[in-house]
């Protein structure tokens, strides 16, 4: 309904204007001339239905439909040739029935009237006899003729009988509310369709967490178990100074005192490093000594 209406207010706005300012009497002024058509028995628009090919030509060519696109657009653009004054609001082509179809609902425009607006909706003025018979039945078909035998090789059959119709109001707005329809109806199977997509997309999602999740698990006890390593060797760090003494010690051959006491702390540290040297959770846990001492019978400590 709003295409026509934007087609209204661009071509009788003016005429609009220019019939109200002549008016001396408020009540013969008209506010929207297009409420003030749809409360009259006059035609609004007039709807032009362009069909090429019937039922047996589409379902022997049923692949081919798609083609029909661009032969359509040609067409329109010949309607707007040859009726400049019918002012197109829409064109809606139809590939789902049986034949491909295209509706062109447009307004007829009269111009040069005297009474009531200069230029206002008028069927008769654009779609006359003439107009019915040289445009549609004949320049139409022998375009349409034309551009199927490009593509299809085929002309396109004579016409039993016209299908252009007047559109009341009431039509009129029970075919948009049909279209509107139709077009929820697409989109709401588009949207179903995102939404599995959506759904596929958080249940991978999902997935990935889950599994950063186990990681950061194994890694807090990694962790967990490094900090263990460092206070384990820092409870033996008093005995750091007493290693490179007692090593020159027994160098020099001085006493054994003490020395089973240092060598057993120094084992120790030695051990637990030891101990976390391997695999933890796919990792390598290693603990390096920076130095090492020996005893009398040549043994070699690591110690931190």
């Amino acid at each position: 309904m709003q295409d026509v209406k934007n087609v209204y207010r661009k071509e009788f706005d003016a005429a609009l204007h220019e019939y109200n300012a002549k008016q001396t009497r408020p009540e013969r002024r008209i506010g929207d001339y297009f409420e003030h058509v749809s409360e009259t028995e006059q035609d609004m628009a007039v709807e032009v239905i362009i069909q090429c090919g019937d039922k047996k030509f589409w379902e022997q060519n049923n692949g081919d439909k798609i083609f029909m696109k661009q032969v359509y657009k040609q067409l329109l653009l010949k309607l707007q040739e040859y009726l400049p004054d019918f002012k197109i609001a829409n064109a809606v082509a139809h590939f789902d029935e049986a034949s491909p179809h295209m509706h062109v609902v447009g307004v007829p425009v009269g111009r040069g009237f005297k009474p009531g607006l200069s230029t206002k909706v008028s069927k008769r003025s654009v779609f006359t006899p003439q107009v019915l018979s040289e445009v549609l039945q004949d320049k139409m078909r022998a375009d349409a003729n034309y551009y199927m035998k490009a593509i299809f090789q085929q002309e396109v059959r004579e016409k039993k009988k016209g299908k252009n119709h007047d559109l009341t109001v009431a039509e009129y707005k029970v075919a948009k509310e049909e279209e509107k329809i139709e077009k929820l109806s697409t989109d709401k199977i588009g949207l179903e369709a995102d939404i599995l997509v959506l759904n596929h997309r958080k249940s991978t999602t999902q997935k990935k967490l889950d599994e950063l999740d186990g990681e950061i698990e194994s890694s807090n006890i990694f962790l967990k178990a490094l900090r263990q390593i460092k206070q384990f060797i820092q409870s033996y760090l008093p005995f750091a100074p007493l290693t490179p003494e007692f090593a020159n010690h027994v160098e020099r051959g001085g006493g054994y005192r003490g020395r089973k006491q240092l060598s057993w702390a120094v084992y120790r540290t030695w051990g637990a490093a030891q101990f976390f040297q391997g695999n933890h959770h796919g990792r390598t846990v290693l603990v390096s000594p920076p130095y090492a001492v020996a005893d009398l019978k040549g043994r070699s400590f690591p110690c931190v």
